[in-house]
């Protein structure tokens, strides 16, 4: 709980800097994670997280989140956001985008300090500041469909 508020605190002082500071057009977003869905579970009644509670800023595409994973253990995402296609028609937007980073808070062999590389496509539908971006995480048993709802400055 404690890193979440620190990331929030964080984040607030980020968006009230750039909007104070910024001569250029800047793109800010803040975005809140509250759930996933595991495909691989054999069980329902498995432990496993499927409410993540993550929660992430980002400014001209360079995002940090954290959230709590399928493990409940605090993770971080630190990484740029690579918009691949977008559509709009008026107010309603939709795209596929690619987050590039690295990712810490999971144990495996690619680790390096704790941190390991991710890679994330994502399929975002909005209107207006507001947009659902979710993504599908292949595991070696299945996968996970994450959303997280947004908001654009």
């Amino acid at each position: 709980m404690k890193d979440l508020i620190v990331l929030l605190v964080a984040c607030i002082v980020l968006v009230l800097c750039v909007c104070i500071y910024s001569v250029n057009a800047a793109e800010i977003s803040i975005g809140y994670s509250p759930f996933s869905y595991h495909v691989d579970r054999p069980d329902k009644n498995d432990d496993i997280n499927e409410n993540p509670n993550g929660i992430g800023v980002s400014y001209n595409g360079w995002s940090i989140v954290t959230f709590e994973n399928s493990f409940f253990n605090r993770s971080w995402f630190l990484g740029k956001q690579f918009k691949w296609k977008e559509w709009s028609n008026n107010s309603l937007f939709w795209g596929i985008n690619i987050y590039a980073g690295i990712l810490k808070g999971y144990d495996n062999d690619f680790n390096v300090g704790g941190w390991s590389p991710a890679v994330a496509p994502t399929f975002e539908f909005g209107k207006g500041h507001y947009s659902l971006e979710t993504s599908y995480m292949p595991t070696i048993h299945g996968g996970v469909f994450v959303g997280m709802l947004k908001y654009t400055f």
